[in-house]
This record gives structure tokens, C-alpha cells and sequence, in this order.
């Protein structure tokens, strides 16, 4: 008998090994089946980083036109492999899906790693499965654009500084200073983590701070590599796009609240961000934690509202009528308490939290991502591709809230007279591991069946392809059967521009014009927000002397072509495809004219004076590119 049990106990280890395998598996065929539903999906930014690599291929240099530097891309690691990739003959784009799909594959599974050393085998499933079945995920692991390698790198990261190796932390989010300029945030956390246990211990003696200051130059290095290459290439240490996207102050919260909101209703992950907050709140014994939770969260109630209900805009306002329009709903009180945690969690860094190594990390690195929702606005779909990152936290962190509910379920059951009675907290914390694990699927179900419903995804590339793509390989026939380099205006910096290498494009939002970019600066404006500028005189005015100033410099440009996406109401369709057909420009006259991004140029005597339409081109039965010509050319080639 006795000869037996070495082989039985090699079987049951083997057994395990099994079951461990299979259980890691479970969110690796939940995420993949999840991407499959977007099989087809690139988002159109990934197209601006694919002519930077290809002119830098070409040896034109890291720009998206001869000549102009501007850094109209936020990915520098992301589009020097691009770089590399056209430069041995690959295609960038093809790897950089392929790629995209691993590093989110990779992703689930740290998040797996991490929800194991926070909340155990059990957490560490349910965290990995919540990540799996995100929508946010799904569409952007095939994209083409960085969001899972840089989701990746800050989740090793925080899975090395839960195994005490820092500098490799450090490391990472050095690396991962390449991929997004969010990077620092999460580095200043790290740094802030560090300082404070070293000083729990220590004090703030210089021999016990030398191995932070050790560690953090894995971090610093490549971040002052990366800042000396802006510099020197760009004359610039943030990216161009910076000037965009944070140019409009409290109106950017205003969307940005709407966009708050649509991180906890889109993926059905509201209660995922209550989980969380459990995990961040004091014990309820701590009156001091409490009271600065509520102050802060009565603080923040009363921003949002402020915000919300664009008080900023309106010398009128106040609580009571902000109060009576419902903008003190439940989204305010959300924030608000979201707001007290972070300062309670920012603060005092609670033991519960730093007990376990990375669980601050991830949690003050969640917080900052939430502002940095709220603080750049919204995006042109409802799973950003910012969310990510953030997601992947917040799915360790609701795992370490959850745990900590079923760990105080014995006060519960002492407080409901059952003390003593050892069945009855088994119970309780039995039916609480089983309510987490029945809400963990119900969300993932429902999160896969949300993907499913997106298909129309599916022929984003080979739409991008007949129409942008289209109108920039007959751009770009022009310039070579002719010989000259047309100057285009665009506000669609993607696939149409990297279609048509050998023609300059000024971009009319600004991502990749540094003069766009400056003016939109100096007047407070994103053009993401101008609906919401629009509604007081004040604003108004401001955005009338930033039209005139586009306008003015449009007009200075003078470009040979202009290609302009006219958006058609619903059920339009066939109207339009009839129009397209015929030529009628006069049919898509006011659509073009009602794009925001041209300033109204298109309705100004110039404008309306030396172009004509000279072709259209279906990008879907409500949107049209539609491209004008400059008449007082006669030389100016036709579009084929």
C-alpha cells in the first residue's frame, strides 16, 4: 500500500496541473472568441502611425510630410516597428493586428496572475474572465493600434512590483513610455507606492531611499531617451495631438462625465466599479476615513453637478436649479464617492490595500485612469480605446473588493446574532463566493453577447478601403502620371493620407498640422467639444474668432484638392448613392457645409468661387468623402 501513494500523490499533482491549465484556459477562449467578433475591425487612427512608418521606411524621415516635423502620433515604439517591419518587406499593419490580438491574449492572463496573488485562484478566474468578456477588448485587439501592448507592459509591471522586483517595474514602464504618453502617470504611482513603504519602515534616511532612486532609472532613462528623440525630431517633448485633446478645460469634463458614465454602462460593468470601491474603502470602524470620504464625496457631488449641468457656462446658475433638472442623479453620486475614496485611498494608503503588494499600485493607477477619462472627454466610439488599460485594473480590483466582503462576512453573521456558530459564517461566506462567481458570469455573458451585436465592425477595413483608401490611390495617381505633389486639406488624417504617399495633406482638425494645433490652443477649443461651446453667447463668440482664424489660414493654404465627409441623415441612402452617381453637388452642398471640422470655410466666397466636385466616394449609405477640385486651375489634373 505504502508503495503506492508516491505514484497516487504524483497523480493528483498531475491532476491539478490539469485542471490549473484548464481554468487558465477558460478566459483565453472567452477573450478570443470575444476578438473573433471584430475580425476585420482597424481603426483608422492606426493608418496615421502606418505613413510615418512608411515614410521613415522609404527614408523620408519620421514625418507625415517631407519636410514637417510634427509628431501627429502618440505610439512612438509602436511606429518605429512599423518602421521596421515595411523596411524587411512585411505588411506593418497585418503584424500589428496579428500582435495586437497576442498582447491581449497576454493581458488576460496576467490580469490572471495579479487576481491570484490578490484574491487567490478564485480571484484571480474572475478577474481574467471579466477582462475577457470585455467589448473594449475584443475591438481593440485587432485594431492595429497599441492599446493591448501598452495594456500589457503596465499590467507586468504591476505583476513585478507585486513579486518585490521594482526596478523591472520600473523597466516596464520605461518601455511602456514608448507606447503612451500615459506611462508617466503610472510611473509617479509606482514612485509614490515605493516612497511611502520605504518610509513606513525606514524614515526617509538617504541609505533607505538610494534603492528607490536605484529602481527608478529603469523608468527615467528610456522616458529621457524618448523626451531628447521628441526634441531633436519634433522641437517638442509632448506629441502634437497633446494640443488637441487638452485644449478645452472644464467643457472636456463636461463630455467627459458622459464618457465616466459610459465606461460603467457600455460593457455592464457598473457593478464591477461598486466592487472596486468596496475595495478601496476604509474599515468601517476608521470615523476619521469616513469623514473624509463623505466630505470629499459631498465635494464632488456638487462638481459634478457644477459640470454636468455646464454651471461654468452660465453666471445664473445654481445648486437648487441644477438640483431640479436632475443633474444630482445617481452619476453624480457615483463620482462623488469615487472622488472621496480617491482622496482616502491617496492619502492615508491603507493597510488593507498595501498589505498585498500591488493592490495599491493597481488601485491608485485605476483612480488616475477614471480622471484621465473624465479629463480628456469622449471619443467617436462608446468602447474607448483608452478604457482598456484601466479596465484591466478595475478587474483586480473588484476581485480584492469581493474578497473583502466574503472575509467580513463573519462580522455580518456576529452582527445578525449567529456568533459562535462557525456553520453559519461558512454558509454566508459560501453564498457570497457563489453570488460573486453567478455575477461574474452573468457580466462576461452578457459583455461577449454586447460583441456579438457589433458585427458591423467587421468591414471597417475593407470600407476604410474602398473609400478613403480609394480617393487616396487616385490622389496619388495624379501626382505620378503628373509628376507634381498636390497639396490636399483633410480632416481624416487615416487611410486616405497613407494611400497616397507621394501627396502633402494639411489636416483641418489638427492632429498632424502644428499650425491647426497652436490655434486651437490658444482659443481653449477641442473640437470634440464645440456642441457643448456653442450654447452660451460668450463661447460662442470665442469659437467664431477660432472659425475665422481657420478660415484664414485655409485660405492661405489654397489647396489643389479638398476631401470633405459629408454625413447624410438615416434613411438617406439612396438618395445619396443617386446623387453620388450623377454628380449632384448641389445635393451634398450642406452636408459638406455642416461639418465642423472646416470652420465654414466651405460656405466662404472663395471656397465657393475656385472649387468644384469632382468626385464622391461611399464609405457607408450615410457617409460620403467628397472631393473638390480648384477651378481657376485649368492645369490641375482631373480625378480619374
Amino acid at each position: 500500500m505504502s508503495g503506492d501513494e508516491p505514484s497516487e500523490r504524483v497523480g493528483r499533482r498531475r491532476g491539478e496541473r490539469v485542471l490549473q491549465l484548464a481554468l487558465a484556459a477558460v478566459p483565453l477562449l472567452i477573450a478570443g472568441y470575444g476578438i473573433a467578433q471584430f475580425h476585420g475591425f482597424v481603426q483608422d487612427d492606426a493608418y496615421i502611425s502606418l505613413r510615418y512608418a512608411a515614410n521613415l521606411a522609404d527614408g523620408r524621415g519620421l514625418v507625415f510630410n517631407p519636410g514637417e516635423h510634427v509628431e501627429g502620433f502618440s505610439n512612438p515604439a509602436w511606429t518605429l516597428l512599423g518602421a521596421a517591419l515595411l523596411a524587411m518587406g512585411l505588411p506593418a499593419l497585418d503584424v500589428w493586428v496579428a500582435l495586437g490580438i497576442v498582447l491581449a491574449l497576454v493581458s488576460v492572463a496576467l490580469v490572471q496572475r495579479i487576481g491570484l496573488l490578490v484574491a487567490g485562484p478564485l480571484g484571480g478566474l474572475a478577474a481574467a474572465c471579466l477582462i475577457a468578456g470585455s467589448t473594449t477588448l475584443h475591438a481593440w485587439a485587432g485594431s492595429g493600434m497599441e492599446t493591448t501592448c501598452f495594456s500589457a507592459l503596465l499590467l507586468a509591471a504591476a505583476l513585478a512590483h507585486g513579486r518585490d522586483r521594482n526596478g523591472l517595474a520600473f523597466g516596464l514602464l520605461g518601455a511602456a513610455q514608448w507606447v503612451r504618453p500615459e506611462a508617466a502617470m503610472a510611473a509617479l504611482v509606482l514612485l509614490y507606492v515605493r516612497m511611502r513603504s520605504v518610509a513606513a519602515v525606514d524614515g526617509f534616511r538617504q541609505s533607505a531611499l538610494l534603492p528607490v532612486l536605484r529602481e527608478i532609472q529603469g523608468y527615467l532613462l528610456p522616458a529621457l531617451a524618448l523626451a531628447g528623440v521628441r526634441w531633436w525630431q519634433f522641437g517638442a517633448f509632448v506629441p502634437n495631438t497633446y494640443l488637441i485633446k487638452g485644449a478645452s478645460g472644464l467643457a472636456s469634463h463636461e463630455l467627459g462625465l458622459g464618457t465616466w458614465k459610459e465606461l460603467a454602462s457600455w460593457d455592464h460593468t457598473l457593478w464591477v466599479i461598486v466592487a472596486a470601491l468596496v475595495a478601496l474603502a476604509p474599515p468601517w470602524r476608521r470615523l476619521r476615513g469616513w469623514a473624509l470620504v463623505l466630505g470629499v464625496a459631498l465635494l464632488g457631488v456638487a462638481l459634478h453637478g457644477y459640470v454636468a449641468d455646464a454651471g461654468y457656462l452660465s453666471t445664473g446658475w445654481s445648486i437648487g436649479e441644477a438640483a431640479s433638472r436632475g443633474a444630482f442623479n445617481g452619476w453624480a453620486l457615483l463620482t462623488g464617492l469615487t472622488a472621496g475614496l480617491a482622496a482616502y485611498t491617496g492619502l492615508a494608503c491603507p493597510r488593507h490595500l498595501s498589505e498585498r503588494s500591488p493592490l495599491l499600485f493597481v488601485a491608485l493607477c485605476w483612480l488616475g485612469f477614471v480622471y484621465y477619462y473624465v479629463r480628456i472627454g469622449g471619443d467617436i466610439l462608446p468602447m474607448h480605446r483608452l478604457f482598456l488599460p484601466g479596465l484591466t485594473l478595475l478587474a483586480v480590483l473588484a476581485v480584492a473588493g469581493a474578497r473583502r466582503l466574503v472575509a467580513r462576512s463573519a462580522d455580518v453573521t456576529r452582527a445578525l446574532g449567529w456568533a459562535g456558530l462557525r456553520a453559519g459564517v461558512a454558509e454566508v461566506r459560501g453564498a457570497l463566493v457563489g453570488l460573486g462567481l453567478a455575477l461574474t458570469a452573468l457580466v462576461v455573458g452578457q459583455s461577449v453577447e454586447l460583441s456579438m451585436g457589433q458585427r458591423h465592425y467587421r468591414g471597417t477595413r475593407a470600407a476604410l478601403d474602398a473609400a478613403h483608401g480609394a480617393a487616396g490611390r487616385d490622389l496619388q495617381a495624379i501626382a505620378e502620371a503628373h509628376d507634381f505633389v498636390p497639396l490636399v486639406l483633410a480632416h481624416d488624417m487615416g487611410a486616405l493620407p497613407a494611400s497616397a504617399p507621394d501627396v502633402r495633406f494639411a489636416d483641418a482638425i489638427g492632429l498632424t498640422d502644428r499650425r491647426v494645433a497652436e490655434l486651437m490652443w490658444e482659443h481653449r477649443y477641442s473640437p470634440y467639444v464645440r456642441h457643448l461651446l456653442w450654447r452660451q453667447q460668450a463661447q460662442r463668440a470665442q469659437l467664431l474668432r477660432l472659425d475665422r482664424s481657420l478660415r484664414a489660414y485655409f485660405s492661405e493654404l489654397r489647396p489643389d484638392y479638398v476631401v470633405i465627409n459629408a454625413h447624410l441623415p438615416p434613411g438617406a441612402g439612396d438618395e445619396g448613392r443617386e446623387a453620388a452617381q450623377a454628380g449632384d453637388a448641389e445635393f451634398f452642398a450642406p452636408y459638406v457645409a455642416s461639418n465642423p471640422f472646416f470652420a465654414g470655410w466651405t460656405r466662404s466666397e472663395l471656397f465657393q468661387r475656385d472649387y468644384v466636385m469632382a468626385r464622391t466616394y461611399e464609405f457607408s449609405s450615410i457617409l460620403y468623402l467628397v472631393t473638390y477640385r480648384r477651378a481657376d486651375r485649368p492645369e490641375l489634373p482631373p480625378i480619374p
